[in-house]
């Protein structure tokens, strides 16, 4: 009788996962988020719709309202991307999320996407505010374009250090769509509301300085 049980339960389970056709939305939403915070590359392509996803990048991109990284290159070797590497983007991958609210309406679906996160928005504005004042101060003096470069590092790992607590909250919707039959994580690239949430404020904060200056 036991293993009859045994043999009925799993026939039940494996009809499920059938009639469902593999993971929900809001499992390859959650898997999705997962490999954007431990940077797993090949989980990312399997459950998104492009072969990869780097929030760092694209976060900037919506913020600069440009879709390519061509001045990549030419800012390999300075102070700033260090900072960059060591302390934002880990900073910034340490956000939390819950999932809700799935909807499906045949081959689309959206989960919303609750964030809880550092306020990287507020501490950029702070750290850019801070950096023009003094930089107006030094730009008579003799100083150094790697000079200007390393006071720039200085005060922006100084406003990164000192944010501790995740007071930075946010509900977005993520669009999924079926692709070979599954669901998979639709593009993500220019969603400013996403990328925000995700980058606790960063693009709205570098958005509304280039609207400041005129970009």
């Amino acid at each position: 009788m036991k293993r009859l049980l045994a043999i009925i339960v799993s026939l039940v389970m494996v009809l499920s996962l059938t009639a469902c056709g593999g993971p929900s939305p809001t499992d390859v939403a959650d898997t999705f988020l997962t490999a954007i915070k431990e940077q797993n590359a090949e989980s990312i392509a399997e459950c998104y719709v492009n072969d990869e996803f780097d929030l760092f990048e694209e976060a900037s991109n919506a913020a600069d309202g440009e879709d390519s990284d061509e001045d990549k290159e030419e800012e390999a070797d300075d102070a700033l991307t260090k900072v960059y590497d060591e302390n934002l983007v880990p900073k910034m991958l340490e956000f939390e999320y819950e999932l809700s609210n799935e909807k499906i309406d045949e081959d689309k679906a959206t989960v919303d996407v609750s964030v809880t996160t550092y306020q990287l928005g507020s501490a950029f504005t702070s750290f850019f505010g801070e950096y023009l004042g003094q930089a107006f101060a030094l730009a008579f003096s003799d100083t150094s374009d790697e000079q200007m470069s390393a006071l720039a590092a200085n005060i922006l790992t100084s406003k990164l250090d000192g944010l501790t607590e995740k007071t930075h909250q946010k509900t977005v919707a993520l669009s999924l769509i079926k692709k070979d039959d599954k669901w998979v994580v639709d593009k993500v690239e220019g969603n400013k509301d996403v990328l925000n949430a995700l980058s606790g404020g960063i693009v709205d904060a570098v958005s509304n300085m280039s609207t400041a200056f005129g970009e």
